[in-house]
């Protein structure tokens, strides 16, 4: 079987490849996470790990650390 993708579709693919490896290397240095039960810190936490809010580096100019009402810190296994 061949498949071929347009370079638009190659690139996209590769996005999503590459957020389904992070999100999976997240998951894997948080065994404690129990993925039947996400809580609103589990969700942010594979989000930011994820990719989820990598766009917000292209648009520094948006939102800064003023914006923000809560700081939360995360701490590492």
């Amino acid at each position: 079987m061949e498949v071929r993708l347009s370079p638009e579709a190659s690139v996209a693919l590769a996005d999503v490849l590459e957020a389904v490896l992070r999100m999976t290397s997240a998951v894997f240095s948080r065994p404690e996470l129990d993925l039947g039960e996400l809580g609103v810190d589990e969700l942010a936490y594979l989000a930011s790990e994820g990719g989820a809010f990598d766009w917000l580096a292209d648009e520094p100019d948006l939102y800064c650390d003023d914006d923000l009402k809560e700081r939360f810190v995360w701490t590492t296994a």
